[in-house]
């Protein structure tokens, strides 16, 4: 399997700090205001990060500049292209010339909506515009920029920045320092290594028992604009005491000016011993770097006791994680993500993908999630499925012929969560737990299903604010060949006209992710007498009619007052279709509507403080 998302970078692009030279043809730093000689279309805006920034478009500090907030603008301000060009620049003298800016931009293209952010240039006072670049997101901060545009020299020249939002609420697009000059503004010597591609362990948590092998592969740049010799691309790991667990080396030798080295691969190592480890890849050449702060990237990843892990919260700790890592309060709201789907109740799921090597003998013991549930909650259902996913087309999708169902728990919502829930495994359909199979690929997902009202009204379970993190363009390695993985997440939704775990598909962004507080915890088996325990024939149930066409009833009767039963609903994969608490049940029956279930077998099954059963019944239209 592969999975990743690479930004591409064209070779005139040059992160570095720019250099300003006495070949200067023209320079607008903003510092003193909006300039007057400039045009500007709807909704720039003249400020600093302080004052132009908002919550999903916060922008660094980078004293005065202009910028365009699509999420400050919010829904309400849609479907726009404006252009900020620049008065006249006179470079009829001039023989090469080099354009080089300051750019903030995150290309989100949320809900799927292609935002852009690009750079023009008009020859004919405005008349006409050519697209020279379109800037690629990056979250880690302001990108330096430098475009060769010798092929304007003897003319007059407008420049020009542009954004479109696509017709969705999107993040913006901000830009500084525009400098015109006749002399490249890049560092002579200027070695980097990527923070938008390398690799860490196949799980950033990981269970000491599983032994999970780490293949580090990191991509680095000559982003000066001389060639440099002697080139070594380093890896080294340290363990939480600093001392030295691995090592390795690359010498690649001489790397041209503005070139790009892909897909380095170390030698691999096996982390045993439980505990936080810290990764560094750094690069040096025969010349003194002259801008050595991007010379390293740096990691973390965790082995654990017994724990999978995707979200980097461990024991409520961020890891420092040496990139611009962003801890966030981004609320799983399915009403506000799926807000263009139509009104009928819908269902979500979203989870985390873990890479399983030593799964015999191994049961899932306990699963957690940060869950918040709004008042009045109480009695709705999230459950818990466990997925073996074996991509058999290898497209990196999980589609739902690949999904076989190893497990299912449900949770009955007390409507007073509102922090890590951790809730004991078992399946409920065997009331067994679930083994694991070695050199597996698992998908846990939290699902739930709203099946009250129509509109959405009391939609109120969501992944708390504190138990999702973004993470950027974070790579995985698991085979020596540079096979990658990523372990997505995934996120979905349908009407009730469908079955749970259909339609799966990634939730993501190139270059971005979320990874929410979803884990697994293995080991030796969790034994649950109550829901392990087959109930007692004195205790009768029964199911009317059989086949159902668009009603079935459950008839339970049971030998004493049963205190709490918890009915699940499910299909013959193990899908939980269904889930209601009941209390103080002696005598009592139960309709469900079977009007949008396909034809196929289903099962009720019932769990007391007595035990569980299982009942069959069968619907046929």
């Amino acid at each position: 399997m592969t999975f990743f998302t690479k930004t591409i970078k064209t070779l005139l692009l040059v992160l570095v700090s720019v250099q300003l030279t006495n070949a200067q043809i023209y320079t607008q730093d903003f510092e003193a205001g909006q300039p007057a000689e400039w045009t500007f279309g709807e909704n720039w805006a003249y400020g600093d990060a302080a004052t132009l920034s908002s919550q999903y478009f916060d922008m660094p500090d980078n004293t005065a500049f202009m910028a365009i907030n699509d999420d400050a603008l919010q829904s309400a301000v849609n479907d726009y292209v404006s252009l900020a060009y620049s008065e006249p620049i006179d470079l009829t003298s001039s023989t090469n010339v080099f354009l080089s800016f300051e750019a903030f931009y995150l290309d989100s293209d949320w809900y799927g909506a292609d935002e852009t952010a690009k750079v023009y240039i008009s020859n004919d006072s405005g008349a006409s515009w050519t697209e020279i670049f379109d800037v690629q997101g990056d979250e880690n901060g302001w990108q330096n920029i430098i475009l060769d545009i010798s092929n304007y020299a003897g003319e007059t020249i407008h420049v020009g920045f542009e954004y479109a939002d696509a017709n969705e609420w999107n993040s913006g697009f901000a830009f500084d320092n525009v400098v015109v000059a006749e002399e490249n503004p890049g560092l002579a010597v200027d070695l980097r290594t990527n923070t938008n591609w390398f690799s860490v362990a196949s799980n950033l948590v990981t269970p000491v028992n599983q032994e999970d092998t780490f293949y580090p592969m990191s991509d680095f740049q000559n982003v000066g604009i001389e060639d440099q010799d002697g080139v070594v691309l380093f890896i080294n790991v340290e363990d939480a005491a600093g001392s030295m667990v691995f090592s390795d080396s690359i010498e690649f030798g001489t790397l041209a000016a503005d070139s790009l080295a892909e897909n380095q691969l170390f030698s691999d190592f096996v982390p045993t011993t439980a505990g936080l480890y810290r990764g560094t890849y750094s690069i040096t050449g025969d010349n003194d770097d002259l801008d050595p702060t991007n010379n390293e990237t740096k990691f973390d990843f965790v082995v654990s006791d017994s724990s999978f892990a995707n979200d980097f919260v461990i024991e409520d700790q961020i890891l420092d994680l040496g990139i611009e890592t962003e801890y966030t309060g981004f609320y799983f709201n399915a009403q506000n993500v799926f807000a263009n789907l139509p009104d009928v109740n819908r269902q979500w799921g979203t989870g985390n993908i873990f890479q399983v090597t030593n799964g015999a003998g191994n049961y899932v013991r306990y699963i957690s999630a940060a869950l918040q549930a709004e008042a009045g909650s109480a009695g709705q259902t999230v459950t818990f499925s466990l997925y073996k996913w074996d991509d058999v087309n290898a497209d990196n999708t999980a589609n739902v012929d690949e999904l076989i169902p190893a497990g299912v728990s449900a949770y009955v919502l007390e409507g007073s969560e509102d922090g890590i829930l951790t809730v004991p495994f078992t399946d409920i359909i065997s009331g067994q737990p679930v083994e694991l199979e070695d050199n597996s690929t698992y998908i846990l997902m939290l699902e739930y299903l709203n099946s009250t009202t129509a509109d959405n009204s009391d939609l109120g379970v969501y992944l708390s604010d504190f138990g999702t993190l973004y993470f950027y363009g974070t790579q995985y390695a698991n085979s020596e060949n540079g096979e990658l993985d990523m372990n997505s997440v995934f996120i979905y939704a349908e009407d009730n006209s469908g079955i749970l775990g259909k339609d799966l598909t990634p939730f993501a962004t190139d270059g971005l992710q979320y990874s929410p507080m979803i884990r697994m915890s293995i080991g030796e088996p969790v034994i649950i007498d109550t829901k392990t325990t087959e109930l007692s024939l004195k205790n009768e149930t029964s199911i009317f009619p059989l086949p159902a066409t668009d009603v079935v009833n459950l008839q339970m009767s049971f030998e004493e007052m049963m205190s709490e039963v918890a009915i699940s609903i499910m299909d013959d994969a193990g899908k939980v279709i269904s889930t209601m608490k009941l209390s103080d049940v002696k005598d009592q029956s139960i309709e469900f509507n079977t009007t949008n279930l396909a034809s196929g077998v289903y099962f009720f099954n019932i769990a007391t403080e007595k035990g569980t059963r299982a009942e069959m019944f069968i619907v046929q239209k």
